[in-house]
C-alpha cells in the first residue's frame, strides 16, 4: 500500500426524470486534510439541495427535485413492484464496499440501495430493464462494475462481482519535457507541495450519473501508478468516460499550472493506457491589474477557475486559489492542452486572481475574484472565448443568466467578441472600466471588463440608490447595507442607480454609473441591458487606446431579456424579446458633454443565449481637441415597453492624435486666459491677423454657440450664459483658422 494519500472529495450523479425536468444530482463530499498553500471550492448551489447525510467527515446532498416516476416500463402504466436482491461479491479485507448501488434505465428511472454492512442489498422496483452500478474502492483505485440491460420481471437476485472489473485504465500525465507531473512533490524553498486535481465523469446516454474527483496536496509522490487509475468491466458505447487533469507546480518564484483534457472513451472492452503528448502543450501567461480595492487591501492572490462541459451543458467546476503573493509581471502561468474539438467533453480554464477578501456572511471571510475570459488551446495559439465566466459566488448575476430549459449552458464563443492571444499579446485584465450587466427581476448585476473579465470585488465599492415614484426608499452600499437581500416594491415607477468606483485607469479615477428606469405596474417591467462592450483597432486587436480615431471601432451587444421561473425553487431560463433600441454617445473624460455616435446593427451577429443584438461603430468622427484625450461613453437601452438602462463608462477609450482640422499658425501668440474660466475670457490675437475676422465659439459636437465678425486685436468675451463644459474658440481670417480649447467651470 502506498504512503501517498489521495482522497475522494466529490461524487455526483444525475439523470433525467422526465423530458421537461433537468437532471437531478446527488453530491457527496468526503474531506481530508488540506495544506495551507491551496484553497479550493467546488461550484454547486447548495441552496437547491437538502443535506441527506452528515457523519464521519462525509456529506451527501440531494437536489430538490420531484421524485422519479415509479415506473420503468415503456408503456407508462404503473405495475406492482418486484424485489431486486443485489449480491455484492468482494473480499472485505481488500476492498471497501460500495457506498450504494444505483439502479436506473433509459426511461429516466433512478433509484439507489445503500450498503448497510451486509453483502445482500434488497430494493423494490417496478418490472423493467435496468442498468446497475457499483464502485468497490481499493486503496486509491476505483473498481467499477456496471451490469447493463438487466431484465427484471419477477423477484430476482443479481450478483455484482468486483472480479468483473478486469479492464485497467491507466493515465500518464507528462509535462512539456516528457517528465511525469507528480502531485505531492515538496519544495523546501517555498515550503509547498505540488497539487493535482483529477476529475473523471462517467456518462450514461449523455447524462452524468457519476463523477470522481481526486486531489493530493501532501505526502510522498506517486511511486508506481496514479490513484486516479481505475478498473472497470466491459461496458458498451452506451457509456462514455470523460477525464480532465489540473496540476499546479510549486516553483520558487511563481507556480506553473497545467490544464489537460483527455479524449472521451466511448465504451471499454479491454485495458486502456492513456498518455498525453508532451509536444501538445501550449504555454500561456496572463496578466492582471488588481482593482483599486485589491491594490489597497493587499489581498491579491493567484488562482484559476475551471468549467467542465458535456455536449455544451455545464457540469460544474472548480475555484482554486493560492494564498501567496501575486506577481503582477509574471501573471498566471499555464500550459494548456484543452482544445475545443469534436469531443463531447470540454474543459474551460479561467485565469483569475483573488482581488479582495471580504465578508458577506459575517462568520466567513470569502475570496472575491477577478476572473478572465475562458481560454482554450487553438492549434498554435490560445483563444479567449467570449462571455461571462463560471460564477465563483451566488451573490451576483453569474451562472443563472445562462440557464436554459436543458440546464446550465456555458455560452458558445461569440465570434465577434472572441480573439486570439497571438493577435493580442499585451492584454492586462482589469485595466479598464467595466460595463454593468443587470437583471431587474432578481435585482442582480455583474461587472464585466473590456476583455470579458468578471470583477466580483467591484460590489464592495458600489453605491445604490432606489427611488419609487421620485422618492428615495433605499440609499447605501451594495454589500455593507445589504442591498443583496432588498426586495423591490411591486408597484410604482422605479429609478435604480448603481455607482461603481473600484477602478483606476492610467491614473484616472474610473467609474461606472448605471441607472435603471422601469415601471412595476406594467406587465413587462424588466429593463434591457448592455451585455458586452469592446473596442478594436483596424488590425482587429482588442484595445481601448488608439493613435487616431480613424483606426478605432466599438463593438456592443445588448438586449431585452426576461427570466422565466419554471419551478418552486426559482429554476428557470432567460428569453430574448424584440424591440430594444440602443443609443451610443461620447464625451471628453468627466465632462458630461455628450455627442451621439451612430451605431450600425448587424442582425447576422445576433446571439443567444445572452448577448442579444450586436452593433458596431467607427470612432473616425470623434472630435479630439488635444493629444492623448480620454473619452467617456454613455449607452442608453430602451425596450418596447419603455423600460431603460442608461450607463456611463468613464473613461472608456483614448485617442492620441488631435483632429480639430485647423491650421495652427502662430498658435503660441493666440492668447486666451483665464482657462478654465468662470464668466469672462480675455482674448489676444496673433499679429498676422489683419482687418476683419470671424470669431466663433463651438462645443465639442461642432454646434455653434456664438459667432461675430469683428476687427479688435484684443477683447473680452462673456460666456457666463453657457453651461459647464469644453468649448473651442476659433479665429477665421483670409482662409486661415486658429483655435484654442477652453473649459467653462
Amino acid at each position: 500500500m502506498k504512503n501517498f494519500i489521495f482522497f475522494k472529495i466529490l461524487i455526483s450523479f444525475a439523470f433525467l426524470f422526465t423530458i421537461s425536468i433537468s437532471p437531478a444530482q446527488v453530491i457527496t463530499e468526503q474531506i481530508s486534510r488540506i495544506t495551507d498553500d491551496i484553497k479550493y471550492k467546488r461550484i454547486f448551489d447548495q441552496e437547491n439541495y437538502s443535506k441527506f447525510l452528515d457523519e464521519n467527515n462525509r456529506k451527501i446532498y440531494v437536489q430538490n427535485l420531484p421524485p422519479p416516476t415509479q415506473n420503468a416500463t415503456e408503456g407508462g402504466n404503473e405495475t406492482q413492484e418486484v424485489t431486486l436482491n443485489i449480491n455484492l461479491i468482494f473480499d472485505s479485507e481488500v476492498y471497501d464496499a460500495p457506498w450504494w448501488v444505483l439502479i436506473y434505465n433509459e426511461s429516466g428511472y433512478m433509484n439507489y440501495a445503500f450498503y448497510e454492512g451486509t453483502n445482500l442489498i434488497t430494493i423494490d422496483v417496478p418490472p423493467g430493464t435496468y442498468d446497475l452500478y457499483a464502485d468497490f474502492f481499493n486503496e486509491t483505485k476505483s473498481n467499477i462494475v456496471i451490469k447493463e440491460l438487466v431484465s427484471i420481471t419477477d423477484n430476482v437476485t443479481i450478483d455484482i462481482d468486483v472480479a468483473e472489473a478486469s479492464n485497467y485504465v491507466s493515465i500518464n500525465t507528462l509535462d512539456e519535457d516528457g517528465n511525469f507531473l507528480e502531485p505531492g512533490v515538496y519544495n523546501p524553498e517555498t515550503d509547498t507541495y505540488s497539487t493535482t486535481f483529477f476529475e473523471r465523469s462517467l456518462y450514461f446516454n449523455s447524462y452524468l450519473p457519476f463523477s470522481n474527483v481526486y486531489m493530493n496536496t501532501v505526502n510522498a509522490p506517486i511511486e508506481d501508478s496514479p490513484g486516479w487509475n481505475f478498473y472497470i468491466n466491459n461496458v458498451s458505447n452506451r457509456y462514455s468516460i470523460a477525464q480532465s487533469f489540473f496540476h499546479s507546480g510549486n516553483e520558487e518564484e511563481n507556480r506553473t499550472n497545467y490544464i489537460l483534457k483527455f479524449s472521451t472513451l466511448h465504451g471499454i472492452t479491454e485495458s486502456v493506457e492513456i498518455e498525453n503528448n508532451p509536444e501538445d502543450w501550449l504555454f500561456h501567461m496572463e496578466k492582471f491589474k488588481p482593482s483599486s480595492l485589491g491594490e489597497s487591501s493587499g489581498d491579491t492572490y493567484p488562482g484559476f477557475l475551471t468549467n467542465t462541459l458535456y455536449n455544451g451543458l455545464d457540469r460544474g467546476g472548480w475555484t482554486i486559489w493560492f494564498p501567496e503573493p501575486f506577481d503582477i509581471e509574471s501573471g498566471i502561468k499555464v500550459y494548456l492542452n484543452n482544445p475545443i474539438d469534436d469531443d463531447p467533453a470540454d474543459l474551460l480554464f479561467f485565469p483569475a486572481i483573488v482581488d479582495h477578501t471580504g465578508n458577506i456572511d459575517p462568520d466567513w471571510e470569502e475570496p472575491f475574484f477577478m476572473a478572465g475570459n475562458p481560454i482554450v488551446k487553438d492549434e498554435s495559439s490560445v483563444t479567449y472565448g467570449s462571455g461571462a465566466s463560471i460564477g465563483s459566488t451566488f451573490y451576483f448575476l453569474g451562472d443563472i443568466y445562462y440557464k436554459t430549459l436543458d440546464g446550465y449552458i456555458h455560452l458558445p464563443f461569440h465570434p465577434q467578441f472572441s480573439f486570439s492571444v497571438s493577435e493580442n499579446p499585451d492584454i492586462v485584465h482589469g485595466n479598464n472600466v467595466p460595463v454593468c450587466v443587470t437583471e431587474t427581476d432578481l435585482t442582480l448585476l455583474n461587472y464585466i471588463g473590456r476583455y470579458g473579465e468578471r470583477r466580483d470585488s467591484d460590489f464592495f465599492a458600489t453605491e445604490v440608490e432606489l427611488k419609487q415614484d421620485g422618492e428615495t426608499i433605499f440609499s447605501g452600499n451594495y454589500i455593507t447595507d445589504d442591498f443583496l437581500n432588498y426586495v423591490l416594491p411591486e408597484t410604482g415607477s422605479l429609478d435604480l442607480t448603481f455607482i461603481n468606483t473600484n477602478i483606476n485607469v492610467d491614473g484616472l479615477q474610473g467609474k461606472n454609473t448605471t441607472q435603471l428606469l422601469f415601471d412595476r405596474d406594467q406587465e413587462d417591467f424588466t429593463s434591457p441591458t448592455v451585455q458586452h462592450l469592446q473596442f478594436r483597432n483596424e488590425d482587429d486587436k482588442v484595445t481601448d487606446r488608439f493613435a487616431s480615431g480613424d483606426e478605432g471601432f466599438v463593438r456592443l451587444a445588448a438586449g431585452d431579456f426576461r427570466y422565466t421561473i419554471i419551478n418552486e425553487w426559482g429554476g428557470g431560463y432567460y428569453t430574448y424579446h424584440e424591440g430594444n433600441t440602443v443609443e451610443f454617445y461620447y464625451s471628453l473624460y468627466d465632462q458630461n458633454n455628450w455627442t451621439e455616435l451612430e451605431l450600425t446593427e448587424y442582425p447576422e451577429h445576433f446571439f443567444m443565449p445572452a448577448f442579444g443584438d450586436y452593433y458596431e461603430a467607427s470612432l473616425e468622427n470623434v472630435v479630439v481637441p488635444e493629444e492623448n484625450s480620454w473619452f467617456d461613453v454613455k449607452i442608453i437601452c430602451t425596450d418596447a415597453a419603455g423600460n431603460k438602462q442608461e450607463q456611463i463608462v468613464s473613461p472608456a477609450f483614448k485617442i492620441e492624435q488631435a483632429n480639430m482640422g485647423i491650421e495652427e499658425i502662430n498658435q503660441s501668440s493666440f492668447s486666451v486666459y483665464p482657462n478654465p474660466f468662470t464668466n469672462e475670457v480675455n482674448i489676444k490675437l496673433p499679429e498676422n491677423v489683419k482687418g476683419n475676422y470671424t470669431f466663433n465659439v463651438t462645443d465639442l459636437s461642432g454646434r455653434m454657440v456664438y459667432t461675430k465678425n469683428q476687427s479688435e486685436k484684443s477683447f473680452i468675451w462673456n460666456g457666463s450664459n453657457l453651461p459647464k463644459g469644453v468649448y473651442i474658440l476659433s479665429i477665421e481670417s483670409n482662409g486661415k483658422l486658429i483655435a484654442k480649447k477652453v473649459i467653462k467651470k
